[in-house]
């Protein structure tokens, strides 16, 4: 009897050991298969950074939310918009026989004036981030939608990708090969404007293409002043201008500098209108 009761006493100990590590064992990898299970949605939620290819022809899916309309105003509220004008932008530089086209939605109970001119302002927006406006057409279409509650909607646009026609695209190449800076230079230093900023990101994407092509950077003055000093601050703007674009990844082996001085006027320096005129810089390509 004394046998049993301890054989018994050993066999409920090992027991209730077992029990206890098989257990142990059957919560660790429930642990386990939580966290993977949490993990996952992780990783499938996330979204992309990058602007749709541009083989869809359409930006609507990364646009939207991005700018939002409200009832009878023309006015647009952005929201964390800087990364989508930033991409834009550079998808335009890096793509120089591209354009897109604004479509602002209207419902059936609005004029599609009130559209036209969301489509305007939105290319406002992208033009005052750098976007050339030449690269940018405004379109209206009337669409179903409703406002919510604030009597706003997030998706009041359609933008649309397209090649430039070829009559078109020799004009945008006769803008690059000729620009005209009427600069404020409080000194020989060259500030540059967006607009500027723009037209060098085009140039820069042209020559890239045609490396066999020049630059050749002018600097003109009034006639206040010596002549020769004139024609040494018109070579200082020039090279200013030649240094910026270097700055910006154009080749120095392909531009050149020089100065026409007060030569070459194309206003009367006798009025004050007539000397900021001649006050400018050519960049002509050949």
């Amino acid at each position: 009897m004394k046998g049993f009761l301890v054989a018994f006493t050993i066999f409920f100990v090992w027991s209730i050991v077992g029990i206890w590590i098989f257990n142990m064992l059957m919560t660790h990898n429930t642990i386990q298969t939580v966290t993977s299970e949490s993990e996952t949605p992780l990783v499938s939620n996330q979204t992309s950074n990058v602007i749709n290819e541009p083989g869809t022809n359409s930006l609507d899916s990364d646009i939207k939310g991005k700018f939002i309309i409200k009832k009878w105003e023309t006015k647009i509220r952005e929201v964390n918009s800087k990364d989508f004008k930033n991409k834009l932008h550079t998808y335009l530089i890096n793509n120089p026989d591209k354009f897109i086209t604004i479509q602002g939605i209207y419902k059936k109970t609005e004029p599609y004036t009130l559209a036209e001119r969301r489509a305007e302002y939105l290319k406002s927006i992208f033009v005052i981030h750098g976007v050339d406006s030449s690269r940018i057409k405004v379109k209206t279409k009337e669409g179903a939608f409703e406002y919510n509650k604030k009597e706003e909607y997030d998706n009041g646009f359609l933008i649309h990708i397209d090649t430039i026609p070829k009559k078109i695209k020799k004009v945008v190449n006769n803008n690059i090969s000729r620009k005209v800076l009427f600069a404020k230079f409080a000194s020989n230093t060259f500030e540059p404007d967006n607009a500027f900023k723009t037209y060098v990101d085009s140039l820069r994407v042209f020559i890239t293409g045609n490396p066999e092509k020049n630059i050749a950077i002018t600097g003109h003055t009034d006639d206040i002043g010596n002549e020769a000093d004139n024609e040494w601050v018109g070579l200082q703007r020039a090279k200013s201008v030649a240094l910026y674009l270097v700055e910006q990844g154009i080749p120095r082996d392909n531009i050149t500098v020089r100065s026409a001085g007060e030569t070459e006027p194309i206003g009367d320096n006798n009025t004050t209108q007539g000397r900021q005129k001649n006050r400018r810089i050519v960049i002509t390509m050949n």
